[in-house]
């Protein structure tokens, strides 16, 4: 009776580790999948740029509102967030959700942005550069959009 007792016991432990490795998978799919959003996004953003108009017609005011649309949602998030950080800051909400994913608690990781993060681990730059780069298409394409109109 101890022994199947113990074998139930160790059936179970076993059953929960296999449940834990399993939910950690589907989780760090979850947050990568973001991620890959994350850098579909940011390609877009960039390679708009160097599309021909005679190509894209409308490309400036696609890119426009593109751009501006994100950042309006990183300000909704920012707000959303404010009562948590007793502070104001750009939250990108996809960020956010990859942090929650990964078991990091996004509140604590606010001023954090996948662009940033990109620099820092992935190319070695310092994180204020993918805000100067953000700035600068921002600034662009704003320039862009009301030279053509």
């Amino acid at each position: 009776m101890v022994e199947i007792k113990l074998k139930l016991n160790n059936l179970k432990k076993v059953e929960n580790q296999i449940v834990k490795k399993t939910r950690k998978v589907f989780l760090l799919f979850w947050a990568n999948l973001i991620w890959y959003i994350h850098l579909a996004i940011v390609l877009i953003a960039l390679g708009l740029f160097f599309i021909p108009l005679n190509y894209l017609p409308n490309k400036i005011i696609w890119h426009f509102y593109f751009l501006w649309s994100i950042i309006f949602f990183q300000i909704t998030a920012g707000l959303i967030y404010l009562n948590k950080t007793k502070s104001f800051q750009f939250v990108c909400p996809l960020t956010a959700i990859e942090k929650h994913l990964v078991k990091k608690h996004p509140h604590k990781h606010v001023g954090e942005s996948c662009i940033g993060d990109f620099c820092a681990e992935r190319i070695g730059l310092p994180k204020w550069i993918g805000t100067i780069c953000v700035i600068i298409a921002l600034t662009l394409v704003t320039l862009q959009y009301f030279k053509r109109i």
